[in-house]
């Protein structure tokens, strides 16, 4: 039987009956108020000092829980939490922090803080931008910490002006945070998922120029309490071009002083859809005055905006006088801007400097509190809150009170104004029909009872309702059950002891989600009944609706409360186990079903491997892993559904990172673990991927003689070989063996295979050496010959073919024929060349004294024709005469006459080409 269950969950704001998050104040120099009991009660335990930015939070019931100035979070206790220091606002800016609940999570809170420029000038910034932090209030005993900063994630904008505010989203769970830049708003969505950092950004307004920050930046930015208008204060709308040379020459912070806080600012209203996030509709209310603060009424009917203006009080003309303005615009005027009235006015000395600028801020009483700070040069001594106590009603009838509320005592001196409040989210302080005690609560679930009421300041004498289905009633607070889901529009007429209301409201009542039993099966493969589970297949067998929350827990109780949700993969701890699914829809409408888990034993089947070669030997391949689908599939007598491949079998088992296909494997071998879905249940399978070595040799190329062979050798250990390329006498011996002779140039390969059938192919040349070429031989009279060869270097020398030296030069030859060879760098050997090696005489005495009278040359008497040339140093030729097969070649003189003593120079040219030359000195003494 199938079992269902239906419950209401706490909706965002469904704890807050009393509606006090906003009760305590902490502001200015230690000041503090406390609006639990309704009235404000002026605390003094207050540890923070700001000049401007602040914010605060308290829990449902009023309990303080925390506050800041947008740099530093002091807890209830104020002290600083562990983590408290240096956030990234600016208590010098004007809304440097609000606080907004985490959306579902009552522990957890949002602080966006706001930077500031401080005395900066164009291009040399200080701002920290916008940014959002996250406190929560469990840790630390409960006295709350502010979890890391996390960059970038956490910055939602490098610069930003000094302004926020915050409001419910149209479906009473999210929320919407705006700030503004330049001509933007930018509107960021807080959800329970958190803060989608994309904002939705509305181009409108002026172009408010940041090179004249910080004057530019001050000023509030508020939300309306049923979150439809925003309104707007720039401080200042002056662009830099506008600032006189003599005044950027004598002040030296030309963006914050004088001239820059005495421009005029501006203001204006607009509409907010607090369902888009888009600001649209300008309405210019104020170009005049140097507008502050600004504040909503709670029933959204009426804007109030705090100006000052620098102009001379009218019975004394010196511009020493400061006027100060508060005024109310009638929000459903036909002309808003021109239904502007002054409420209050007041002339003030500037030795008091700013005293009309302060924050406006609407309290859980819906009246309007007004900070204008007595402040000169960097001391603060506003002791008084000013009142606006009706403000949702027209001109004086707002009942401003002037120094309403002192803030400090003669027993606490020491606690003063500065010109900011706290902000809160806007929708605290909506005035209208509550559901449940709830302004912010937008429906329920389908068949609970609602409990409705009227939130307002004013005595109510009697209410008519209309809930949209039909039904009335007039009790002041009545309950009523809707019998369908939908949305309707409820209707109260209030009639107060002031004026007759009529409020709307649209409460959607939502149905709960489908949710029904499921059976979830796996594979048991050692026969114990256990298994890991991938409860997210569930998800879709016990609900075909989207967008809920799906969650498995051992015991209903804990499906009920939402506790002890269990983690995929889950291990069952029987079989078969049940447990309890809680499916919460997206408005935390709640219902149960069961969940069984049961395992079946099977055969674990057998994949053959996978094994390929290593084409380049790194141990890395790409494997077409769809290869092995076929033989998987053939292995089930069911069909295969679906089929993945997984590095672990963890993996596998949770379906987690399957393999994008081709593969490159990791590790050589590696396991590969299949997951198998069939119709009966999900099996585990595995192969291995092997990775055989691919067989290598590198063989040389070479250059051969003419007439010569080359032996090849591809070397040992493969299983077969195949030479490609031989040609002509060559293909004459096997081709398929170890060794081959090559005798042909030419481009060849050879191919080597393993054992495992991995095959390698090898290429190299052979090309033919021309054979080495003697060019000259050149012998000297001292017995030594060198020998010029062309051709392939190295080069080795022979004067017998057996011994080979690498010099070109023989020395210390004796008379008589020798045969010349070269041998090239391959062995190459040139034909034969003969010389012969004459004696020849280095000098000669030509004196007649019998010793050496004439230049006799031994050996050469075996030469016919040889050419002669003797010549003295300056090349003058003595000798010139071919010399046949006569030893005597010159008897030392010249034209008769006996030249003189001197060097003189020879060329003998042989008749085969040999030549010799040498020096012969000649001593006729």
């Amino acid at each position: 039987m199938k079992t269902f269950y239906t419950f209401l969950l706490c909706f965002t704001f469904s704890c807050l009956h009393a509606q006090l998050e906003s009760a305590n104040w902490y502001f200015g120099v230690k000041a503090g108020l406390d609006f639990s009991s309704g009235t404000p009660e002026v605390v003094y335990d207050g540890a923070m000092s700001t000049g401007e930015g602040c914010a605060s939070i308290s829990d449902p019931d009023g309990n303080l829980l925390f506050y800041t100035d947008g740099t530093k979070v002091y807890n209830r206790e104020h002290i600083t939490m562990p983590n408290g220091n240096f956030l990234l606002g600016n208590s010098s800016s004007t809304q440097s922090a609000i606080v907004i609940p985490y959306p579902n999570d009552l522990n957890k809170y949002y602080i966006f803080t706001v930077g500031a420029d401080d005395m900066a000038l164009p291009n040399n910034t200080n701002n920290t931008g916008f940014n959002y932090y996250i406190v929560d209030m469990s840790l630390n005993d409960g006295l709350g910490d502010v979890l890391p900063y996390n960059a970038p994630q956490n910055k939602l904008m490098e610069l930003t002006s000094e302004k926020v505010t915050a409001v419910a989203h149209a479906n009473g769970q999210d929320f919407w945070v705006l700030t503004h830049f330049e001509d933007k708003f930018h509107a960021y969505l807080v959800t329970e998922e958190g803060v989608n950092t994309t904002p939705v950004i509305s181009q409108i307004g002026p172009y408010i120029d940041p090179d004249v920050y910080p004057v530019n930046a001050r000023g509030y930015l508020k939300l309306s309490p049923n979150g439809k208008k925003v309104g707007i204060a720039h401080l200042t709308n002056l662009l830099l071009e506008d600032i006189p040379e003599e005044v950027i020459n004598y002040e030296p912070y030309y963006t914050n002083m004088n001239f820059a806080n005495t421009y005029n600012g501006y203001t204006a209203v607009y509409d907010f859809d607090d369902e888009t996030g888009m600001v649209s509709n300008e309405i210019t209310l104020s170009e005049v005055g140097s507008p502050y603060g600004l504040e909503f009424s709670s029933e959204s009917n009426y804007l109030y905006f705090a100006y000052d203006y620098h102009e001379p009080y009218d019975e004394n003309p010196s511009p020493a006088w400061l006027k100060a303005e508060l005024i109310q615009y009638d929000l459903n005027a036909s002309d808003i801007a021109n239904s502007a009235i002054v409420i209050f006015d007041e002339y003030t000395p500037t030795y008091q400097t700013f005293t009309a600028r302060g924050a406006l801020q609407l309290a859980l009483d819906q009246k309007i509190y007004y900070s204008p700070t007595l402040y000169s040069g960097s001391v603060y001594f506003g002791h008084s809150l000013f009142i606006i106590h009706s403000p949702n009603s027209a001109g004086t009838a707002a009942n401003f009170e002037y120094e309403a509320l002192k803030i400090n005592s003669d027993e606490n001196p020491n606690h003063y104004l500065s010109f900011g409040l706290p902000p809160f989210l806007t929708s605290f302080f909506r005035a209208g029909i509550e559901f449940n005690g709830e302004i912010l609560n937008s429906g329920t679930c389908l068949g609970n009872a609602i409990n409705f009421s009227v939130n307002s300041n004013q005595e109510i004498l009697s209410i008519n309702w209309n809930f949209g289905d039909g039904n009335t009633s007039t009790e002041l607070n009545p309950t009523h059950t809707y019998a369908l889901p939908g949305t309707y529009t409820v209707e109260a007429i209030v009639i107060t002891t002031h004026e007759t209301l009529t409020l709307t409201r649209d409460v959607s009542i939502h149905p709960y989600p489908d949710a029904v039993n499921a059976h979830l099966t796996q594979c048991d493969f050692n026969g114990d009944g256990l298994a890991f589970f991938d409860l997210s297949l569930a998800d879709e067998l016990v609900t075909t609706e989207t967008g809920n929350t799906i969650s498995y827990h051992l015991t209903m109780e804990d499906a009920m409360n939402g506790e002890n949700e269990l983690t995929s993969p889950y291990f069952n701890l029987s079989n078969p186990q049940t447990l309890y699914v809680r499916v919460r829809s997206p408005h935390s409408c709640v219902s149960y079903s069961e969940l069984t888990l049961s395992t079946y034993e099977v055969e674990i089947q057998t994949v053959s491997d996978i094994a390929q070669c290593d084409l380049e030997n790194d141990g890395f391949e790409f494997f077409n892993l769809e290869d092995k689908n076929s033989e998987i599939e053939a292995l089930y007598t069911e069909t295969v559904q679906i089929l993945s491949f997984h590095e672990s079998d963890w993996d596998a088992e949770m379906n987690l990172n399957p393999l994008n296909l081709p593969y490159q494997n990791s590790s050589n071998p590696q396991t590969i673990y299949v997951r198998v879905q069939t119709s009966g249940c999900v099996e585990i399978v595995s192969f291995q991927l092997i990775l055989y070595e691919l067989p290598f040799i590198n063989l040389s190329n070479h250059e051969i003689c003419p007439d010569s062979v080359q032996p090849m050798d591809a070397g040992s250990g493969f299983s077969s070989y195949q030479w490609h390329g031989l040609q002509g006498s060559d293909l004459n011996q096997p081709l398929d063996q170890q060794t081959v002779v090559i005798s042909n140039p030419g481009e060849y390969s050879v191919t080597v295979t393993n054992e495992e059938n991995c095959e390698f192919q090898d290429f190299f040349s052979i090309s033919v050496s021309e054979i080495p070429s003697i060019s000259e031989i050149v012998i000297s009279g001292d017995g030594s010959a060198t020998i010029h060869a062309s051709g392939t270097p190295e080069f080795e020398y022979s004067l017998d073919g057996i011994f080979w030296q690498s010099s070109n030069v023989f020395h210390g030859l004796t008379p008589g024929d020798y045969s010349v060879y070269v041998r090239d760098g391959n062995g190459c050997i040139s034909l034969k060349e003969n010389i012969g090696v004459l004696e020849i005489p280095n000098f000669i005495s030509p004196n007649k004294d019998g010793k050496n009278d004439s230049w006799v040359i031994k050996g050469i008497s075996h030469y016919p024709d040889v050419h002669i040339r003797i010549f003295d140093r300056y090349g003058k030729l003595f000798v010139d005469r071919l010399n046949h097969k006569n030893s005597e070649v010159w008897d030392g003189t010249y034209l008769g006459r006996v030249v003189n003593s001197g060097s003189y120079w020879y060329i003998i040219q042989l008749s085969d080409g040999r030549k010799y030359v040498g020096a012969l000195a000649v001593k006729n003494y």
